[in-house]
């Protein structure tokens, strides 16, 4: 039997507000407010979990990944919501999924 670990290599935030991003202290990461928006980049690797009698192996499955999600309080502006879409794609030099 074979199945997958996922290992979380870094994790990202950024506060958008106005024309401008400021990344997040590690102490306010999982503090989003309804009037603010926020990027996110996780950084992550797949790891093989291969399952033999004796021992739960894991073998390094390959390349870094990354995703990014967006998101938008309920009473963020929508000039932030478009600036936040825009950011990720600067932010995105891996070519990572996005998720609002």
């Amino acid at each position: 039997m074979r199945g997958h670990d996922i290992q979380t290599i870094s994790l990202n935030v950024w506060h958008v507000s106005e024309n401008d991003r400021h990344e997040l202290s590690k102490s306010s990461y999982g503090q989003f407010y309804s009037d603010d928006v926020y990027v996110i980049r996780w950084r992550y690797k797949l790891v093989s979990i291969v399952n033999n009698k004796s021992s739960g192996q894991k073998v390094d499955a390959g390349r870094n990944r990354v995703a990014y999600w967006i998101w938008e309080g309920i009473n963020a502006s929508p000039n932030e919501k478009g600036i936040s879409a825009l950011m990720t794609v600067f932010f995105d030099e891996e070519k990572g999924p996005h998720v609002s």
